[in-house]
């Protein structure tokens, strides 16, 4: 129910929300801090950085 009503109110899955603050965290974890690309990846919830970088050359490519 609470995917239903997620969805209904923001267009997009709790799911989606939830990659999209990943993602934005990393961004600006790479921006702003001396972290390595391991500790990076710990602070965003993922056990290796190639997750991370999945994710990012996603966005690149214009996928969401």
């Amino acid at each position: 129910m609470a995917e239903i009503r997620f969805r209904a109110a923001t267009g997009h899955s709790i799911l989606e929300e939830i990659i999209a603050e990943r993602r934005n965290r990393a961004e600006t974890l790479i921006r702003r801090s001396n972290l390595k690309a391991v500790g990076i990846a710990a602070q965003c919830g993922y056990a290796a950085w190639s997750s991370i970088h999945r994710l990012l050359h996603a966005r690149q490519a214009g996928k969401p």
